[in-house]
Order: C-alpha cells, then structure tokens, then sequence
C-alpha cells in the first residue's frame, strides 16, 4: 500500500500481524494507518506490531493515528508494540503523552545517540533571507518541512533540533491549508531567514483570522490533532507569533542557536 511519501506492507500470517510504516506521515497519509489497523481488528487480530524502524518523519495526525490504533485494540483486549521507534518518535511520543499507549520495543536493545552539533555553520553578522511558495495541495507539506530543514541545517543546530523544527513547520503548514485556504488557489508563502543566531520562519496564508490562545491543547487519549499542532509548535520552537491582517494569518517559528540559549 502506497500512500503519497507512505508505504505501507501488512504480513498478517503470524500469530501476532506486522505493519511496516517507511517514508513520512503526516495528515495527508494518516489515514492509510487507521486503514491498514482498521482491516486487522475486523479480522479479529487484537495484538499488533508496528514496524516504525523505517519511518523518517510523523506529525501530530500520524501520531493520533497510532494513538487511535493503540485504543482500539486495548478495547478489544489486544496490545500494540512500536517496533524500533527512532529518537524522534520517541521524543514526541513523550512530549504528546501517548508514550504510556504502547509497548515499545527498541532495535536490538540500542540507544540512539543525540547527533553531534553541525561544525560548518558560520556566524553572519547580516540577516540570510530565503521565500518560496507553494500551492496548497496536501502532497506538498513535505517539501515546506524539507526546503526549510535544508536552509536551518545553514545554523549549529543538532540533528533532533532540525527534526524538531520539520515536526513545528509541518504543524504550521498544515494548519495554513486546512483552515487558511481549504478551498483557495492562493499559494502558502514561507519565509526563512536567520542571522546565525536565531532562525526565523513565517507562514502566510489568507485565512481569517483567529484568537490562538483559546486554542487549548486536547486532552492526551484525544484523537484532534489539530489543537495538538499549536501546541506541539509551541513546545518545540523558542516562540510562536501569530499576526493577522485583511491579507490574511502569518505564523511565525523562532528558534535559537543552542550556543544562544546557553549564553
């Protein structure tokens, strides 16, 4: 099973079924997850192992996904094990409190290593700019997360940092498709820029505006991701601004060096 960026394999001829999760989730290909889970506890399969060892990236509608797959087979008596979750799932695993939902087996018993911070980024005295844009098409939330992971991986950051700030972007980009421009042909416009220091990230688009601080963040075994993505963009990111106009609603992501912080 394909789905935009997702394969998905099911061998459910042993006792206890896998499914093998490669590529990236996000809200675009979740829902193939609840598919290939749903089609499992209809054959009264109860107990599950999700191979995530191959998974590259998850945002808050992937991991609802797990979650709501998690529930259902607990329901029916059954258990779900993550099968050699990477740094990254597990972090936000922990930060989402759906930790506890899983039994977690890691690879080989290993500990994944933090990175080591990048030594070629170089201090600029002068803003670095960079703006694209793109059509709001679901399929193209991945190459919002990329284009900017490229342009921060510019800054001293660690490799969880860059994924932290693909997860925020991710949220943000989303959330500017599904609410901003749902039935619009105006293209998201993205806008980095840093000054060695601090990165910077705008999203646009031309939705309504809307008051961010009654947005309260779901309970933990809720399924609504998308209180959750403000809340995963303000956990992960140093601020999160929000300005709105007659043109329409900007997010913006900041994120500081760690030398910046430390200072």
């Amino acid at each position: 099973m394909h789905s935009e960026g997702l394969d998905i394999s099911v061998n459910d001829s042993a006792p206890i079924p896998t499914i093998k999760l490669s590529g990236e989730v996000d809200f675009h290909s979740a829902s193939a997850i609840r598919e290939a889970v749903s089609e499992l506890l209809r054959k009264r399969k109860y107990n599950l192992t999700i191979d995530v060892s191959h998974l590259e990236f998850i945002d808050s509608s992937g991991l609802s996904a797990l979650l709501d797959a998690a529930k259902a087979a607990k329901a029916q008596g059954g258990d779900v094990k993550l099968l050699s979750p990477g740094a990254q799932l597990i972090h936000v695993l922990t930060i989402s409190g759906f930790a506890p939902y899983f039994s977690i087996t890691p690879n080989n018993g290993t500990r994944t290593k933090r990175a080591p911070k990048s030594v070629t980024a170089q201090a600029h005295t002068s803003w670095q700019v960079t703006q694209f844009e793109i059509p709001p098409k679901t399929e193209l939330i991945a190459d919002i997360r990329n284009k900017v992971a490229v342009f921060a991986q510019a800054l001293p950051f660690s490799k969880q940092d860059i994924e932290d700030i693909k997860l925020a972007v991710g949220e943000a980009s989303s959330n500017a498709l599904r609410y901003g421009c749902p039935e619009s042909s105006n293209n998201i416009v993205v806008r980095c820029s840093h000054n060695g220091a601090r990165l910077n990230v705008q999203i646009k688009d031309n939705g309504p505006c809307f008051n961010p601080d009654e947005i309260e963040p779901p309970p933990i075994d809720a399924l609504d991701e998308g209180g959750r993505g403000i809340y995963f963009m303000r956990v992960l990111m140093d601020e999160v601004k929000f300005y709105f106009s007659s043109s329409g609603t900007i997010v913006e992501l900041v994120k500081y060096t760690p030398e910046c912080v430390e200072g």
